[in-house]
């Protein structure tokens, strides 16, 4: 007797992730029903990775997608016994796809085939076949994702040996620019000519001299930190802007509960550098953030540029990302304190949800915000 899982292929692979993992230790083999499209993207082998399955268990099916024949016939090269327990997860691939695997299961191993399909956006399995209403056929998925098995779940390896929590400075220090930065507290001028410094600097190896310049010497003083004669490069960086996407790091972390595998700042994926990203009920949250929505160089607006970036991979990432921008900036509302016409009217387009200085001018109104980040 054997336990064989069943999987749809398509883009959105998260679901047979989840389903795999939370029956991983009942199947002894497991079968993609995938098409060349799908296995151009590397669909199957993301999904093996990420629920780390033997390549002896895993045997990939590759179909004609429209082909309603060559479907058929495909299935049928899968060998079951009268003897065999057959789990069908229905929520991936085409509807043809869907329709034909449904029809040839049922038709031909009606009695060891249980189907399954997953609602999106719920964490739980709907049983569809064998069904009787006066029994349970909605189970709750007890199986929670960390970061990095959903990404690798999605085709976005990140390197096993990464560290999500690899900050430059501690929640305190963060707190306490935050609080500088609100009050108007920080020399902006001094800021402005580290920065300088920090880009002429590149990527040599050696750290940032900065003991002649008493302005940027009492910055640092200030915050208390850091050495006041020089400075790394990444430490210039986090006084120049990232320590705003440290500070909703650590608020998010230590508000929600999350541990190191669940939330990272300053990712890196694609060539793409993501300042905040969380998973929470195997939904995955991406927080793009900036201090202010404008150039520090030109001072132009760079609105447009921040909002497309926080959904610019939402695809990759599957259908329950949600994104955000948290900022600090001013002049984002309408006297009425709605947002102005041309942000909203951004927000709407792109899906995403906006935390700017009203929200952050306030204790009480930022972690409501983040207690209901989730929602």
């Amino acid at each position: 007797m054997k336990k064989i899982c069943i999987s749809l292929v398509s883009e959105q692979t998260i679901p047979n992730t989840l389903f795999i993992m939370e029956n991983k230790a009942d199947f002894d083999q497991y079968y993609f029903i995938t098409t060349q499209k799908m296995e151009s993207f590397s669909k199957s082998d993301s999904i093996i990775d990420a629920c780390a399955l033997s390549k002896n268990k895993t045997t990939k099916i590759m179909v004609v997608e429209d082909s309603l024949k060559d479907l058929f016939n495909k299935l049928s090269t899968i060998k079951i016994s009268e003897d065999d327990d057959c789990f069908i997860n229905l929520t991936g691939g085409t509807k043809l796809m869907t329709l034909c695997v449904y029809k040839y299961f049922f038709e031909n191993h009606k009695d060891v085939s249980s189907f399954f399909y997953m609602p999106i956006g719920k964490n739980s399995i709907v049983k569809v076949h064998p069904f009787d209403p006066s029994k349970k056929y909605i189970f709750p998925m007890e199986y929670r994702l960390d970061l990095k098995r959903y990404l690798k779940a999605v085709g976005l390896k990140i390197d096993d040996n990464s560290k999500f929590s690899s900050t430059v400075a501690d929640f305190q220090t963060a707190n306490k620019i935050f609080n500088f930065y609100l009050d108007n507290e920080l020399n902006y001028e001094a800021v402005s000519t580290l920065r300088k410094l920090t880009k002429a600097h590149g990527d040599q190896p050696h750290k940032i001299n900065i003991s002649g310049d008493r302005k940027i010497v009492n910055l640092i003083n200030l915050i208390g930190s850091f050495n006041n004669s020089q400075l790394t490069k990444k430490e210039a960086e986090y006084i120049n802007g990232c320590w705003f996407e440290e500070y909703i790091y650590y608020s998010i972390k230590t508000q929600l509960r999350l541990n190191d595998n669940s939330i990272a700042t300053s990712l890196i994926i694609a060539n793409n550098e993501f300042d905040v990203m969380f998973i929470v009920d195997n939904s995955l949250f991406v927080i793009e953030c900036k201090t202010a929505l404008k150039d520090s160089t030109s001072g132009k607006s760079i609105i447009n540029e921040t909002f497309y970036k926080a959904v610019a991979l939402n695809k990759k990432f599957g259908l329950q990302t949600k994104s955000f921008v948290f900022t600090l900036d001013t002049g984002l509302r309408t006297l009425k304190g709605d947002f102005k016409e041309n942000i909203q009217k951004r927000l709407d387009e792109y899906k995403i949800k906006l935390a700017d200085r009203k929200v952050f001018i306030c204790k009480e109104s930022e972690k409501e915000f983040i207690s209901n980040i989730t929602n």
